[in-house]
């Protein structure tokens, strides 16, 4: 936004939504706000600056009335502005209702994160009604979802009594398993694959729950010898380098080198090494970590960590002949 439509990144303000009523008890309501504020202030790059003054709102019709331990409230970031509003909203609705005539590739991608947002995994064992619902309140998107779906050939029902689609019937969902339309939200795909299993024989129809069937998100076989072939014929390739060449993410060439050993820490560093780098840290306060690294010949990287570790405080002082003397040091 900053550099395409010219919207600075100041000019956005913040508030965080938790679906809790607002508490009556004052103390109660500080621990709150305070720990969804820190939270999000931590993971993300907002400033307490772009707040509103009221940093944290709370929800009117809702039955909870303690938030749990693992929920941070939900961020919300705006920028009110009628032209830029209008801008996204033309947007959505153009990119939508052409959506139909695009290719299956980006129809797929579209109905992912369609089903993810407005998608509901309906599991009865009792009435054995096993359905995808999807919420829209515009008749016109429902019948734009519903083309967008059979051109991925899957069938849906249209109830004029309610506002969603639903897609039923054992051929639909597996082909909702088959085409990973359920995947982008691992909450519902959970609920998805529990829904799947209570079908008779669904593991020999689609071999997807064998104990030998492939995990659709591993790595294939042929990108991984591909990604160690890079690396034995270029030692010295960056992993980020390697990422944009192979077409994966820098995280899994990460993981990949590392189980076979070409990675740039191959060998685990030595307690005796450890040992030598931390008597050097005491004796020495002084010296930078470059020139311990160099005397123990370990990355400096080592040498930060053990001094972290084991709260080992680095001094400052000016250029003296005694913090150069460890280059006579000698190890017991």
């Amino acid at each position: 936004f900053d550099n395409e439509i010219e919207i600075n990144p100041y000019d956005w303000r913040w508030y965080i939504k938790v679906n809790i009523q607002e508490p009556t008890d004052e103390k109660y309501k500080k621990e709150i706000e305070e720990k969804v504020i820190k939270h999000w202030l931590k993971k993300t790059k907002i400033s307490l600056k772009s707040a509103y003054p009221k940093k944290v709102s709370y929800i009117k019709d809702t039955k909870n009335t303690q938030l749990k331990n693992c929920d941070y409230g939900c961020l919300v970031i705006e920028n009110k502005s009628n032209l830029f509003s209008q801008i996204i909203k033309n947007f959505v609705k153009t990119m939508t209702y052409n959506m139909p005539n695009q290719k299956k590739e980006n129809i797929s991608y579209f109905m992912r994160g369609i089903i993810a947002g407005e998608g509901c995994v309906e599991c009865n064992k009792k009435s054995k009604k096993y359905r995808i619902h999807i919420s829209a309140v515009k008749e016109k998107e429902r019948i734009i979802f519903q083309n967008c779906l059979s051109k991925l050939r899957i069938s849906s029902k249209k109830y004029t009594k309610c506002d969603r689609i639903v897609i039923s019937k054992r051929k639909n969902n597996i082909q909702l398993l088959k085409q990973k339309l359920m995947c982008l939200s691992p909450k519902k795909y959970n609920k998805f694959l529990y829904m799947m299993q209570k079908y008779p024989n669904i593991s020999n129809e689609t071999n997807h729950f064998t104990k030998n069937k492939t995990p659709w998100n591993k790595i294939p076989q042929e990108t991984i010898n591909k990604i160690i072939e890079i690396k034995q014929q270029n030692p010295s390739i960056s992993c980020k380098k390697a990422a944009k060449e192979i077409g994966v993410s820098p995280i899994k060439i990460n993981r990949v080198w590392k189980q076979n050993n070409l990675g740039e820490r191959l060998v685990k560093t030595s307690l005796k090494t450890i040992s030598n780098i931390l008597k050097l840290c005491i004796i020495y306060p002084y010296v930078s970590s470059h020139q311990i690294a160099e005397k123990c010949q370990v990355h400096k990287g080592v040498v930060h960590r053990a001094r972290k570790k084991y709260n080992i405080q680095k001094f400052y002082k000016p250029y003296s002949k005694e913090s150069f003397s460890i280059k006579t040091f000698n190890f017991v």
